[in-house]
C-alpha cells in the first residue's frame, strides 16, 4: 500500500523559484489595479472588478490542472486541492 506524502517545503520553494516571473507579474498587475482604483474610483472600479473575475477564473483553471497533473496524490487529495 502506497501512501501519498506531502511535498517537502524545499521542493515547493524550488517549484515557486522556477516560476517566479509569473508570480511577480501577478503581483505587479494586482498592485497597479489597486493603485488605479484608489486614483480613479469611478469607472475603474468596474474595470478592475471584471479583471479580478478573469483573474479568479484563470487561477481556478491553473489550480484544477495542477491538482490533476500531480502523480503522487490520491484521488481524494486531488479533489480537496481543487475545492480549496
Amino acid at each position: 500500500m502506497t501512501h501519498a506524502t506531502w511535498p517537502d517545503g524545499a521542493d515547493v520553494l524550488a517549484r515557486v523559484g522556477r516560476h517566479w516571473g509569473w508570480m511577480m507579474t501577478f503581483g505587479v498587475i494586482s498592485l497597479l489595479a489597486g493603485v488605479a482604483v484608489l486614483a480613479w474610483p469611478g469607472r475603474t472600479l468596474i474595470v478592475v472588478a471584471v479583471l479580478f473575475g478573469i483573474q479568479l477564473v484563470v487561477t481556478g483553471i491553473f489550480r484544477f490542472v495542477a491538482a490533476f497533473a500531480s502523480e503522487d496524490l490520491t484521488g481524494g487529495t486531488r479533489v480537496l486541492l481543487v475545492v480549496c
